[in-house]
């Protein structure tokens, strides 16, 4: 998402200002620490800046039986 629309934000995690790349499997490991390993973590992020007509936004889980999912949304004109 930062290579198409700059820097990222979360209202979850703190990703820095701006979120960098070096540091966000951390942060993401820090987050997913605090929910327990049984339970379904889920963070979203968006651009920091939503470009001009657009919806665009993405969620990360982690389901205790099946694993990991990443979404990306985007709504455009």
């Amino acid at each position: 998402m930062t290579q198409n629309f700059g820097d990222v934000v979360s209202p979850t995690l703190s990703l820095g200002n701006p979120a960098s790349d070096a540091t966000f499997p951390e942060t993401l490991r820090t987050g997913l620490n605090r929910t327990p390993a049984d339970g379904v973590a889920k963070f979203q992020m968006a651009p920091g800046a939503m470009p001009k007509g657009y919806s665009v936004f993405c969620s990360f889980f982690r389901h205790p039986a099946h694993g990991y999912y990443v979404f990306l949304y985007v709504q455009a004109p």
